[in-house]
This record gives C-alpha cells, sequence and structure tokens, in this order.
C-alpha cells in the first residue's frame, strides 16, 4: 500500500452522545477529522450515534438505534459496514478492535491499527478489569500494530500484561474543545485578591479528590489576602463522602460542586480558574491538563501518569506532588497562588496538541513500517 497519497480511512471506537461521552469517543472523531483536513476520505462506524457527521463533517455510521457496546452482534454489524467501506487502514479502539481479525480476512491489503487508551487497574470493576485485559490481548494479537496513547500505557500493558505496543503516540484536543474555546467571551484576567481552583473528572476514589479537598483547607487556612475557591465539576459515588469533608472541614464557603456539567460548558470553567488539579496517579494519558494548559491555568499533577510525557516540556507551569500527601499537595498549592508567573497567549499552544499531529504521526510510522517490511 502507497500510503503516500489518497487513503480510505476508516475509524471505529464510540462517539459523543447524549449519554456518554468521554476521552475515546473524543479521539474518534477528531482523528477522523484530522485525516480528512488532511485530504484522506474517511469514514467512522460506530454502534451508535445520534448525529450522522462529526464537528468538521466527517462521515459518521452507527449500526443499531442505542448503544451496542456489551452486545457481540454488535461486532458482525460493524464488520458489514467496514467491508463496504474497504478501507486501506482501519483504526479501532476498545472492543470495537474485535473486528480486525475478521476484516483481515475480507479485505486486502487494509492496515489494522488497535490504539491501546488505557490498561487493567484495580480499582475497576472486576469485570471490566478483566475484560479490557483480555479484550486487549486478544485483539492486539489480531491487529497489524498496536499504539498506545502514553508511555504509562505502553510500558504498563506490555510489562505486566505482555501487551505489546509498536508504537506511543499521545492523543490531542478534540475539535469541540478548541473550537468552544476559540468561541467563549469569558477573558481570564490576572486579580490580586481572588484566586480560582478547578477540579474537573469523576468523583471516585482513584481520583484523590479528597486529599485535593485535604490539602487546600491546609494550603488557605490562614490566608487573608486572597479569596481562594475550589470549584468541583463532576458526579460520582464519592460525591457524599466529599461533601461530608468539606462540611467536617469547616469550608463549605470555599468550596463548589457543580456536579456533572456538560462538556460544551467545561471550557468557562478553565477559562475563569487560575490553577487546574487533578490527582489519579495511573492517568493512562489525561487530555484534562492540555485542556486546562491551554486555558491559562497552571496544574497541580501527580508525579505519575502519562501526562507527563507532555507536562514535562511546560514545567515552569507544571507542580507535581505526591497524591497521597496532603502536606505535598497544601505547599503545592499554596506556593501556586503566591506564583506571579502567567501562561502568556495559552492558545497559541493549541497548535502543538492538535490531531493533524496525531494523524501525521500515525502516517509516518505507517510508512516507517511499511519500508521497513520492502527492505525485508
Amino acid at each position: 500500500m502507497n500510503v503516500g497519497g489518497f487513503l480510505r480511512i476508516c475509524v471505529t471506537g464510540p462517539v459523543n452522545t447524549n449519554q456518554s461521552f468521554g476521552g475515546v469517543a473524543i479521539f474518534t472523531e477528531s482523528l477522523a477529522d484530522a485525516f480528512k483536513e488532511l485530504g484522506h476520505e474517511v469514514l467512522i462506524v460506530t454502534d451508535y450515534s445520534e448525529t450522522k457527521e462529526t464537528i468538521k463533517n466527517s462521515s459518521i455510521i452507527s449500526v443499531g438505534k442505542k448503544s451496542m457496546r456489551k452486545n457481540l452482534f454488535m461486532h458482525y454489524k460493524l464488520r458489514k459496514k467496514i467491508i463496504e467501506f474497504s478501507p486501506n487502514i482501519l483504526i479501532s479502539s476498545l472492543e470495537y478492535g474485535f473486528v480486525n481479525s475478521f476484516i483481515k480476512k475480507n479485505i486486502d491489503n487494509c492496515t489494522t491499527i488497535h490504539y491501546l487508551h488505557a490498561f487493567p487497574s484495580i480499582r475497576r470493576k472486576l469485570i471490566d478489569a478483566f475484560f479490557l485485559f483480555l479484550g486487549s490481548k486478544m485483539i492486539s494479537s489480531k491487529s497489524d500494530f498496536v499504539i498506545s496513547n502514553s508511555g504509562l500505557t505502553s510500558v504498563i500493558n506490555s510489562e505486566i500484561f505482555n501487551t505489546k505496543s509498536d508504537c506511543i503516540i499521545n492523543v490531542g484536543l478534540g475539535y469541540d474543545f478548541i473550537e468552544n474555546l476559540k468561541e467563549s467571551n469569558v477573558k481570564k484576567t490576572p486579580s490580586n485578591n481572588e484566586f480560582n481552583i478547578l477540579y474537573a473528572g469523576r468523583l471516585v476514589k482513584e481520583k484523590n479528590v479528597d486529599f485535593i479537598i485535604k490539602g487546600f483547607e491546609s494550603a488557605t487556612r490562614e490566608i487573608k489576602d486572597k479569596v481562594v475557591k475550589l470549584n468541583i465539576v463532576g458526579d460520582g459515588p464519592e460525591k457524599t463522602n466529599l461533601h461530608e469533608l468539606v462540611r467536617n472541614l469547616g469550608i463549605e464557603t470555599k468550596v463548589v460542586f457543580h456536579g456533572k456539567v456538560d462538556p460544551q460548558k467545561i471550557t468557562n470553567f478553565y477559562l475563569e480558574s487560575n490553577l487546574f488539579i487533578s490527582l489519579n496517579p495511573h492517568e493512562p494519558y489525561g487530555i484534562v491538563y492540555l485542556e486546562a494548559l491551554t486555558s491559562g491555568c497552571k496544574i497541580i499533577c501527580p508525579m505519575t501518569g502519562g501526562q507527563m510525557d507532555t507536562l514535562i516540556d511546560y514545567r515552569e507551569y507544571v507542580n507535581v506532588v505526591n497524591p497521597y500527601d496532603s502536606n505535598d499537595i497544601s505547599k503545592a498549592i499554596f506556593n501556586t497562588i503566591y506564583d506571579n508567573n502567567i501562561i502568556n497567549e495559552p492558545q497559541k499552544l493549541i497548535a502543538n496538541f492538535s490531531y493533524i499531529e496525531v494523524a501525521k504521526q500515525i502516517e509516518f510510522f505507517i510508512k516507517k513500517q511499511i519500508k521497513i517490511k520492502s527492505l525485508e
């Protein structure tokens, strides 16, 4: 296959719906849009979509009238539509990759790539962790190439679960987020007496939101010259415990729980914040850090996690902490509050994290692999 020119590329995975959205759905849509922008013919094949096009008009074909992700029949339907499209390249995510072995048998010269976005964790439900472990191994063994979204995803899948990656290519900022950022009327203005801190994500144990709250309380206990607020955006099983923790610490006036927020509105929270903090020590990549950085937020994150692939290049805006040490977190929050370092023109960073760059890296990887094979 000559990857130097026009290609037919199929991306299969979840897409954003009113009931379901997330990083992998953003990946599916934005990668397709990037390949289309590079001049290729692109089709997304998914189980369920409420629209027929992405924000950049890439075509979406859904094979069901509702979500079918846990339905084995989904893969037969996906397979049928993919074969009709007859792509040169098929890029799959999650359980959608089960179609890869069937595609190889039905389409000549189709290169299958499976993207690893995560890894099994003890924090997951046992059935989910088992499915991810078994599914990733089976799908990866039937795919031509496997790409990981971060060094952490690659090393854990490889060294612990023996699911090896051929390449690491970090994911990027979704087109939806970039459009929202450009269209937002919110302007971050420096203030001498106000400081807003943001956490956005699920309220679950592994995110260590309780340590964020404890560190925040300690850091702001003696601050009199600034009004410091912690905004918590998201929902989850830890919600009640976190509300109780805030009450017990007596900081109800300083911490605001906003609940689940429409993804289109999260941009304003970033733009109104000075600092973004998230403390999952085994985050596979963490696109929220890129969103925060390009919105002008300084960052506090764990010293481990896939986000370090990227944030290592922006250390002047980043404090890394032990996510289980509230004193370490408190010190980082306090220091950031009084750090006058400002991210100038943060939206210029968008080009560094665009899906165009992700698509180009995938193209380069495939060209390199084909050249290697031709020399064998």
